[in-house]
Protein backbone atom coordinates (compact mmCIF):
# COMPACT_ATOMS: atom_id res chain seq x y z
CA UNK A 1 0.00 0.00 0.00
CA UNK A 2 1.73 3.36 -1.09
CA UNK A 3 0.82 6.25 1.24
CA UNK A 4 -1.40 8.80 -0.48
CA UNK A 5 -1.11 12.67 -0.66
CA UNK A 6 -3.47 12.77 2.88
CA UNK A 7 -0.45 11.10 4.77
CA UNK A 8 2.09 13.07 3.67
CA UNK A 9 0.69 16.70 3.73
CA UNK A 10 2.64 17.60 6.43
CA UNK A 11 6.11 19.03 5.96
CA UNK A 12 7.78 15.87 4.82
CA UNK A 13 11.08 14.20 5.84
CA UNK A 14 12.73 11.46 7.48
CA UNK A 15 11.59 12.16 10.92
CA UNK A 16 8.33 13.45 9.96
CA UNK A 17 7.45 10.30 8.41
CA UNK A 18 8.97 7.83 9.87
CA UNK A 19 6.55 6.24 11.91
CA UNK A 20 4.53 5.98 8.78
CA UNK A 21 7.01 3.92 6.97
CA UNK A 22 7.81 1.65 9.86
CA UNK A 23 3.93 1.13 10.24
CA UNK A 24 3.74 0.04 6.92
CA UNK A 25 7.10 -1.32 5.53
CA UNK A 26 5.31 -4.66 5.53
CA UNK A 27 2.50 -3.33 2.26
CA UNK A 28 5.54 -1.52 0.70
CA UNK A 29 6.48 -3.09 -2.90
CA UNK A 30 9.73 -4.04 -2.23
CA UNK A 31 11.98 -7.07 -2.11
CA UNK A 32 11.45 -9.25 1.19
CA UNK A 33 15.61 -9.65 1.70
CA UNK A 34 14.83 -5.67 1.32
CA UNK A 35 12.45 -5.37 3.86
CA UNK A 36 14.51 -8.42 6.35
CA UNK A 37 17.79 -6.45 6.09
CA UNK A 38 15.63 -3.22 7.28
CA UNK A 39 14.31 -4.66 10.16
CA UNK A 40 17.69 -6.06 11.10
CA UNK A 41 19.53 -2.60 11.02
CA UNK A 42 16.38 -1.01 13.25
CA UNK A 43 17.36 -3.60 15.87
CA UNK A 44 20.83 -2.45 15.31
CA UNK A 45 20.30 0.67 15.31
CA UNK A 46 18.39 0.83 18.57
CA UNK A 47 19.98 -2.06 20.64
CA UNK A 48 23.58 -2.73 19.62
CA UNK A 49 26.73 -0.60 20.81
CA UNK A 50 28.82 -1.32 17.49
CA UNK A 51 28.73 1.95 15.80
CA UNK A 52 28.96 0.43 11.86
CA UNK A 53 26.58 -1.77 10.55
CA UNK A 54 27.34 -4.22 7.71
CA UNK A 55 24.72 -5.17 5.40
CA UNK A 56 26.05 -7.62 2.49
CA UNK A 57 23.84 -7.61 -0.65
CA UNK A 58 24.95 -8.88 -4.33
CA UNK A 59 25.19 -6.93 -7.11
CA UNK A 60 21.69 -6.36 -8.36
CA UNK A 61 19.99 -6.97 -4.82
CA UNK A 62 18.87 -3.74 -4.39
CA UNK A 63 21.37 -1.68 -2.15
CA UNK A 64 19.81 1.50 -3.37
CA UNK A 65 16.78 0.75 -2.20
CA UNK A 66 18.23 -0.39 1.13
CA UNK A 67 19.92 2.84 1.69
CA UNK A 68 16.94 5.02 0.53
CA UNK A 69 14.48 3.87 3.32
CA UNK A 70 16.91 3.32 6.10
CA UNK A 71 16.68 7.13 7.17
CA UNK A 72 12.66 7.07 7.79
CA UNK A 73 13.20 3.26 9.57
CA UNK A 74 16.20 4.52 11.76
CA UNK A 75 14.49 7.85 12.44
CA UNK A 76 17.28 9.52 11.43
CA UNK A 77 18.05 13.94 10.49
CA UNK A 78 20.62 14.41 8.92
CA UNK A 79 22.59 11.57 6.32
CA UNK A 80 25.74 11.58 5.12
CA UNK A 81 26.03 9.14 1.85
CA UNK A 82 29.56 8.17 0.65
CA UNK A 83 29.64 6.38 -2.74
CA UNK A 84 32.94 5.11 -4.67
CA UNK A 85 32.08 6.66 -7.94
CA UNK A 86 30.22 9.33 -9.66
CA UNK A 87 28.11 6.86 -11.68
CA UNK A 88 27.19 5.48 -7.78
CA UNK A 89 26.62 9.16 -6.80
CA UNK A 90 23.71 9.31 -9.59
CA UNK A 91 22.12 6.41 -9.14
CA UNK A 92 21.66 7.19 -5.41
CA UNK A 93 20.72 10.30 -6.37
CA UNK A 94 17.94 8.92 -8.29
CA UNK A 95 16.62 6.45 -5.66
CA UNK A 96 16.78 9.09 -2.86
CA UNK A 97 14.71 10.99 -4.83
CA UNK A 98 16.10 13.93 -6.95
CA UNK A 99 13.51 13.72 -9.18
CA UNK A 100 11.07 13.04 -6.51
CA UNK A 101 8.41 11.55 -9.25
CA UNK A 102 10.92 8.95 -10.24
CA UNK A 103 12.31 8.00 -7.31
CA UNK A 104 13.06 4.39 -5.52
CA UNK A 105 9.87 5.61 -3.12
CA UNK A 106 7.43 5.69 -5.93
CA UNK A 107 8.41 2.92 -8.01
CA UNK A 108 8.65 0.37 -4.94
CA UNK A 109 4.39 2.07 -4.25
CA UNK A 110 6.10 3.79 -0.75
CA UNK A 111 4.13 7.15 -1.43
CA UNK A 112 1.84 7.42 -4.52
CA UNK A 113 3.18 10.17 -7.26
CA UNK A 114 1.04 12.88 -5.89
CA UNK A 115 2.42 12.58 -2.53
CA UNK A 116 6.63 12.20 -3.40
CA UNK A 117 7.46 15.68 -3.43
CA UNK A 118 6.06 16.52 0.53
CA UNK A 119 7.96 13.35 1.27
CA UNK A 120 10.95 12.87 -0.16
CA UNK A 121 14.00 14.58 1.32
CA UNK A 122 15.78 17.16 -0.62
CA UNK A 123 19.28 16.41 -0.94
CA UNK A 124 22.79 18.05 -2.59
CA UNK A 125 25.30 16.45 -4.63
CA UNK A 126 27.78 18.23 -3.31
CA UNK A 127 31.15 18.97 -5.58
CA UNK A 128 33.55 19.81 -2.68
CA UNK A 129 33.82 18.77 0.67
CA UNK A 130 33.77 22.40 1.78
CA UNK A 131 30.11 22.85 0.98
CA UNK A 132 29.45 20.60 3.96
CA UNK A 133 29.97 23.42 6.30
CA UNK A 134 27.20 25.85 4.88
CA UNK A 135 24.92 23.31 2.93
CA UNK A 136 21.25 23.43 4.51
CA UNK A 137 19.90 19.96 3.19
CA UNK A 138 19.59 17.15 5.39
CA UNK A 139 20.55 14.49 2.89
CA UNK A 140 23.92 14.84 1.50
CA UNK A 141 25.32 12.63 -1.44
CA UNK A 142 29.22 12.91 -1.84
CA UNK A 143 32.02 11.12 -3.95
CA UNK A 144 34.83 9.45 -1.26
CA UNK A 145 37.43 11.06 -3.96
CA UNK A 146 36.34 14.27 -2.57
CA UNK A 147 38.01 13.80 0.63
CA UNK A 148 41.48 12.79 -1.24
CA UNK A 149 44.49 13.36 -0.26
CA UNK A 150 44.12 16.26 -2.95
CA UNK A 151 41.27 17.80 -2.47
CA UNK A 152 43.05 19.87 0.47
CA UNK A 153 40.31 18.77 3.00
CA UNK A 154 40.25 21.47 5.98
CA UNK A 155 39.04 18.52 8.41
CA UNK A 156 38.89 21.44 11.59
CA UNK A 157 36.25 23.17 9.85
CA UNK A 158 34.12 20.44 9.74
CA UNK A 159 31.81 19.54 12.09
CA UNK A 160 31.71 16.13 13.25
CA UNK A 161 28.55 16.00 14.54
CA UNK A 162 27.09 17.48 11.28
CA UNK A 163 25.13 14.07 10.58
CA UNK A 164 23.37 11.59 12.35
CA UNK A 165 23.99 8.58 10.28
CA UNK A 166 26.37 7.90 7.42
CA UNK A 167 25.61 5.61 4.60
CA UNK A 168 28.90 3.95 2.91
CA UNK A 169 28.00 2.30 -0.59
CA UNK A 170 30.90 -0.20 -2.03
CA UNK A 171 31.93 -0.10 1.36
CA UNK A 172 34.66 -3.02 0.55
CA UNK A 173 36.66 0.30 -0.37
CA UNK A 174 36.88 0.42 3.50
CA UNK A 175 39.52 0.33 5.01
CA UNK A 176 41.41 2.23 2.36
CA UNK A 177 42.80 5.19 4.34
CA UNK A 178 40.74 7.71 2.65
CA UNK A 179 37.32 6.03 3.55
CA UNK A 180 38.95 4.86 7.03
CA UNK A 181 39.59 9.20 7.81
CA UNK A 182 35.82 9.46 6.57
CA UNK A 183 34.17 6.87 8.94
CA UNK A 184 36.49 7.64 11.84
CA UNK A 185 35.57 11.32 11.75
CA UNK A 186 31.97 11.79 11.31
CA UNK A 187 30.59 10.61 15.07
CA UNK A 188 27.22 9.30 14.19
CA UNK A 189 25.67 5.56 13.29
CA UNK A 190 27.20 4.15 9.96
CA UNK A 191 25.70 1.73 7.31
CA UNK A 192 27.86 -0.29 5.34
CA UNK A 193 26.14 -1.26 2.34
CA UNK A 194 28.86 -4.21 -0.06
CA UNK A 195 28.26 -7.22 -2.12
CA UNK A 196 31.39 -8.60 -0.19
CA UNK A 197 32.27 -8.45 2.64
CA UNK A 198 36.27 -8.47 2.02
CA UNK A 199 38.60 -6.79 1.10
CA UNK A 200 41.90 -8.34 -0.45
CA UNK A 201 40.47 -10.90 1.00
CA UNK A 202 40.38 -10.22 4.67
CA UNK A 203 36.95 -9.21 6.04
CA UNK A 204 36.18 -4.94 6.07
CA UNK A 205 35.16 -5.49 9.17
CA UNK A 206 35.64 -7.80 12.69
CA UNK A 207 32.48 -9.51 14.33
CA UNK A 208 29.03 -9.97 13.44
CA UNK A 209 27.43 -8.81 10.05
CA UNK A 210 24.58 -7.08 10.63
CA UNK A 211 22.82 -8.79 7.66
CA UNK A 212 23.88 -10.85 4.60
CA UNK A 213 22.24 -12.72 1.70
CA UNK A 214 24.21 -14.66 -1.24
CA UNK A 215 23.74 -14.70 -4.74
CA UNK A 216 22.58 -18.27 -4.47
CA UNK A 217 19.27 -17.44 -2.65
CA UNK A 218 18.40 -13.66 -4.77
CA UNK A 219 19.11 -16.58 -7.69
CA UNK A 220 16.50 -18.80 -6.12
CA UNK A 221 13.93 -16.17 -5.74
CA UNK A 222 14.46 -14.98 -9.45
CA UNK A 223 16.09 -11.50 -8.51
CA UNK A 224 19.17 -12.28 -10.08
CA UNK A 225 19.65 -14.54 -13.19
CA UNK A 226 22.07 -17.36 -12.78
CA UNK A 227 25.88 -16.82 -14.71
CA UNK A 228 25.52 -19.29 -17.61
CA UNK A 229 28.49 -20.30 -20.13
CA UNK A 230 28.52 -20.68 -23.80
CA UNK A 231 31.14 -21.97 -25.97
CA UNK A 232 33.16 -20.60 -28.54
CA UNK A 233 34.01 -21.71 -31.70
CA UNK A 234 33.15 -25.08 -33.25
CA UNK A 235 34.48 -28.82 -32.67
CA UNK A 236 37.24 -28.82 -35.91
CA UNK A 237 38.85 -25.70 -33.40
CA UNK A 238 41.68 -26.30 -31.46
CA UNK A 239 44.00 -24.34 -29.26
CA UNK A 240 42.98 -20.92 -28.14
CA UNK A 241 40.25 -20.35 -30.85
CA UNK A 242 38.24 -23.16 -28.78
CA UNK A 243 37.63 -22.11 -25.36
CA UNK A 244 34.51 -21.87 -22.53
CA UNK A 245 34.00 -18.25 -21.77
CA UNK A 246 31.59 -17.18 -18.34
CA UNK A 247 28.79 -14.55 -19.60
CA UNK A 248 27.97 -12.83 -16.94
CA UNK A 249 25.83 -10.78 -18.62
CA UNK A 250 22.77 -11.97 -16.87
CA UNK A 251 23.50 -11.65 -13.15
CA UNK A 252 22.95 -7.72 -13.41
CA UNK A 253 19.38 -6.69 -13.41
CA UNK A 254 18.44 -3.68 -15.05
CA UNK A 255 18.57 -1.49 -11.65
CA UNK A 256 19.94 -2.24 -8.46
CA UNK A 257 16.95 -0.80 -6.30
Amino acid sequence: MALGLDDVEKTSRFNTYSSLVKDNVDKFSIYPHQRDALKKLQSWHNNEESRIGLVVIPTGGGKSGIAALAPYILNTTRVLVITPSVQITNQLAEAFGKRPKESFYVTRKVVTKEAANKFVEPLRVIQQVKEIEDHAENLVIVNAQKFGTNSKVDWDKLNPKSFNLLIVDEAHNFPAPTWDKIVSYFDCRTIFLTATPYRNGEPILPGQICYQITPNELMNNGIIRRTIFQEIGNDQDSGPERRTLPLYLLLIPLLDV
